[in-house]
């Protein structure tokens, strides 16, 4: 191998490189291309942290790859590669050290005897910018007074996530901001986010107040920020600041007084006569509702939104029975990781139901069900060398296998009623195609029907210290729970489409005319077209409501599903690894492994939901002061930076967490300080840069049953929403530029 002087590789080392990284150059240097496994071999270092430190390298440009008879073999691109990255290296350096010889010198002109003289401070880019504004914060004495022209909003604002940690450090230290804003759309749409923002914001007359830059009062301080060409000066002049204020404080009042004596001049309503508005009132409506033609254009909308109910009622059936096959395969793919294999193997017979390990397994069984809503049978059953048979190893009812217990609740006991002891076989036969994936990965059955009744059901292997599945955990929930909870959501408007066709039929009924003439009479051409019109902006408002009615069936279905997982997680997770959790260097213990390799496991169990994060944390400080325990993401032996959605650029919310990292929840209303007392899911879905999330929460509790931790879950659910309105995009265009149509042509054809 190539040996490099000392000089060169200490100077490497100062200049970045790892030593793992000049391992591999110097096996590079000397050996040419290479894989992994061949660098292993002579290194004595494992694949993973030589994949790790050869990432860095390919990233710095510094190494390639090739392929030789289809294997990728790392390469030293140049030694040049080396030499000019080195010299990148140290510019920056230079430039950074630049950099802290003029903050020193700041600070020295501080400390000056001459205090009387104005300090003055320029600042460039974003960077620049980021901090005049905190220098500014620093400066200020708990309130901040603004000049503000508002050029764009809030979304499109290229300091919007500094911004973000900027109200966050303001809410904490309790500085207010006061706002002299022009009166334009972007200023009213500014001004109304105050609430969110902490601050105060009056609107002017752009016409009276023509100010082009960004203008901050700041104790001391007065800044100016042009955005527009990323350059800011700040100014430490007490005399000034005192001028600018008075100024401020001069525009403010006057235009408060201003606002407030034209809102009390407003020009008074003439106000019609109780009774003669009432007359109106009451003559319209019954002219409306009482008129055959009304009454028969409501009986053929009534027919339509039937029609397009009844086909809404069938399409949320099924989004029913997905909503509860996701749940209970979600249950199952958390749940089976909770038994011990050892247990299960010592279980094969009816008499095993005298052993501790029956009992064992039982109980944690009836744990599960008694943390899910709603769950009917909960069991563990194994293959046999008979592909059509599984066999029970436990039932979470079958405790005291001579019991008599009415499992369904119907009175009687029967065969439905049967407790399955340890050993008896289960017939599978049709259902061979998901018994065998079940072996493998969870999986949902389709209601389908046993002695025990129609159920909808999810299973999910129970695999041994290698990998091998020995058994599988069955969840069951009644299939009549797909009827019952559409019922829920449709009751209302049964009701409303029995009693409203038992009125049009009265009515009708008390006319003297033949129906059939006043058919006739109401179904001219250009009658048809105004009740065309009306019935499809009709169905374009039922649709449109159910389309919104979905979206809120969607997210009740993922959060309850999702709430399902963090619930069975936060029972398997103990309370007592997470008060050994405190430190970043806690992640080198085995203790931190163990809870790390369970939050993983969600993920593995339940691959066919795009789960994003999964966390656990505490309460530290009331109300709202929170720090991160465990994360699935973050590990000592991982990067500390993971760029999740692809961008390039390093954000604050894809560096590794690490334990007693702090969080601030800046919204009181949010579920998440809530999750510590019971199990939730978030109200709305949260939209960011990631993707369209949605998160649930459930608390972890000590041998007490005190809450002193929790679990946090979140997954994607863009891919899912945007099929959603797929689905109904084509209705809702066709109902819309139906009825547009109508009305154009109504309004175009004369009388």
């Amino acid at each position: 191998m190539t040996q490099l002087p000392a000089a060169i590789e200490q100077y490497l080392l100062e200049c970045g490189f790892t030593s793992t990284e000049i391992l591999i150059l110097k096996h590079l240097l000397a050996g040419g291309s290479m894989t992994l496994r061949e660098l292993a071999a002579k290194t004595g270092k494992s694949t993973g942290v030589l994949d790790s430190a050869s990432k860095k390298l390919l990233k710095k440009g510094i190494l390639g790859k090739e392929i030789v008879n289809d294997s990728p073999k790392l390469t030293l691109s140049s030694l040049e590669a080396v030499v000019a990255w080195v010299h990148e290296n140290g510019e920056m350096t230079r430039k950074s050290m630049e950099r802290r010889e003029q903050d020193l010198q700041s600070f020295v002109d501080s400390l000056s005897p001459n205090k009387s003289r104005a300090d003055i401070e320029h600042f460039e880019e974003m960077d620049g910018l980021e901090q005049a504004y905190t220098k500014l914060l620093e400066g200020c004495n708990g309130v901040m007074l603004h000049f503000l022209p508002v050029r764009h909003t809030e979304v499109e604002d290229p300091l919007r996530d500094f911004l973000v940690q900027f109200f966050r450090v303001r809410r904490r230290t309790g500085t207010i901001t006061r706002v002299i804003a022009h009166d334009t759309p972007l200023g009213r749409r500014y001004q109304s986010r105050d609430p969110f923002e902490y601050r105060q914001t009056l609107l002017v007359p752009e016409s009276v107040y023509a100010f082009n830059t960004e203008k901050v009062i700041a104790g001391d301080w007065v800044g100016t920020i042009n955005h527009a060409d990323a350059k800011a000066l700040i100014i430490r002049s007490p005399e000034m600041a005192h001028t600018e204020r008075a100024m401020f404080e001069a525009i403010w009042k006057q235009e408060m007084a201003k606002q407030k004596e034209k809102g009390d001049a407003g020009v008074p309503v003439v106000v019609p006569k109780e009774e003669e508005m009432k007359t109106k009132m009451v003559s319209a409506a019954r002219e409306f509702f009482l008129s055959r033609k009304t009454l028969l254009s409501f009986a053929v909308c009534c027919v339509l939104a039937a029609s397009v109910t009844y086909a809404l009622y069938l399409r949320n059936v099924d989004l029913n029975v997905a909503r509860i096959s996701e749940q209970v395969k979600g249950i199952a793919a958390t749940g089976a990781v909770q038994f011990d294999t050892t247990d299960l193997d010592k279980l094969h017979t009816k008499d095993d139901a005298q052993k501790p390990e029956y009992e064992k397994v039982i109980l944690q069984l009836r744990k599960i069900r008694e943390q899910n809503d709603r769950i009917t049978y909960a069991y563990i059953m194994r293959p046999t060398s008979n592909k059509a048979f599984f066999e029970f190893v436990a039932d979470a009812d079958s405790l005291n296998l001579d019991a008599k217990i009415d499992l369904n609740k119907d009175g009687i006991i029967d065969d439905a009623d049967w407790l399955s002891p340890p050993g008896e076989l289960y017939d599978v036969s049709g259902l061979e195609d998901r018994v065998i994936e079940a072996l493998s990965n969870s999986v949902a059955f389709e209601p389908y029907t046993d002695q025990w009744g129609t159920f909808i059901s999810g299973w999910a292997p129970i695999k041994d210290s290698e990998g091998k599945t020995i058994a599988i955990l069955g969840i069951d929930r009644h299939a009549d729970d797909v009827y019952l909870l559409t019922l829920e959501d449709f009751t209302p408007f049964y009701y409303f489409f029995g009693f409203f066709t038992l009125f049009l039929i009265i009515r009708f009924a008390a006319f003297n005319r033949s129906l059939l003439k006043e058919v006739l009479q109401v179904f001219q051409f250009r009658k048809v077209l105004i009740v065309c019109a009306f019935c499809a902006e009709i169905a374009f408002g039922i649709t449109l409501i159910f389309y919104l009615h979905t979206l809120s069936l969607l997210k009740e279905q993922i959060g309850q599903h999702l709430m399902s997982i963090a619930v069975t997680t936060a029972a398997e997770i103990n309370s007592e690894d997470l008060e050994k959790l405190h430190w970043a260097k806690d992640m080198h213990t085995a203790t931190y492994q163990k809870v790390f390799n369970q939050l993983n496991s969600v993920r593995d169990g339940n691959k066919n939901m795009d789960i994003r994060y999964v966390y656990t944390y505490r309460l530290i400080a009331e109300p709202d002061v929170f720090e991160f325990i465990v994360d699935a993401d973050s590990n000592y032996n991982l990067p500390s930076w993971v760029d999740f959605n692809g961008d390039g650029i390093r954000d604050p919310d894809e560096e590794n967490v690490w334990p007693g990292k702090q969080y601030v929840d800046p919204v009181p209303s949010q579920p998440f300080r809530h999750s510590l007392q019971y199990p939730l899911y978030d109200e709305d879905y949260a939209i960011d840069q990631w993707g369209t999330l949605l998160g649930s929460y459930a608390p972890i509790k000590d041998k007490e049953g005190k809450s002193v931790a929790a679990i946090g879950i979140s997954i994607d659910v863009s891919d899912i929403l945007k099929l959603t309105r797929e689905q109904f995009s084509v209705w809702l265009w066709f109902s819309g530029i139906f009825a547009l149509l109508i009305t154009v042509v109504l309004i175009a054809r004369p009388k």
